[in-house]
């Protein structure tokens, strides 16, 4: 009795293999080509790829006729597509490292200033110092709120801060 061998072929996840990925029945040579025409950016035309690269110009022909078969336009521009989300991607998650960096700074210069204002006596103060600390707070306290307001999507607050003193600093 002949034993019968049988290879299996690995699974080939289909999600995984992208457009602009070597395609089936595409050759070396035609993928190489295609790389050179992706990688050369969103102004791309074959002419131009051969050109930057000094390759002959007898290449022209079977690269156009690569470039038909295996759609390499619409292969180039999902790339390009895909090559912008990523960038997309990475600019949100350093926007929000940036953004935990400034509030764990906003969070250390507060404690420095909650302990130095804890220090000051009221009475050394004058009226223009309390004016530009309050100014100062309001301003900050502004500038927080704009921003989470911002990150969920709301307009930010314009407007002028009045405040009026009647009998407060009588004597000062």
């Amino acid at each position: 009795m002949k034993r019968r061998m049988v290879i299996e072929k690995p699974i080939v996840d289909v999600e995984a293999v992208k457009c602009w990925d070597r395609q089936q029945g595409e050759l070396n040579a035609a993928f190489h080509a295609f790389c050179l025409y992706r990688d050369f950016g969103p102004l791309r035309n074959i002419r131009k790829v051969i050109k930057l690269n000094e390759l002959d110009e007898r290449y022209y022909a079977s690269w156009h006729r690569w470039s038909k078969k295996f759609c390499w336009a619409d292969r180039a521009g999902a790339f390009d597509d895909y090559c912008d989300a990523e960038r997309q991607k990475q600019n949100k998650i350093e926007e929000m490292e940036r953004r935990e960096a400034y509030k764990k700074m906003l969070e250390k210069m507060t404690g420095i200033v909650d302990k130095r204002l804890d220090s000051i006596r009221p009475e050394d103060l004058t009226a223009v110092q309390t004016m530009d600390m309050l100014e100062r707070t309001f301003e900050l306290g502004t500038v927080i709120s704009t921003a989470d307001s911002d990150e969920k999507g709301k307009g930010s607050f314009t407007g002028q801060l009045e405040i009026n003193f009647v009998d407060t600093f009588d004597g000062v």
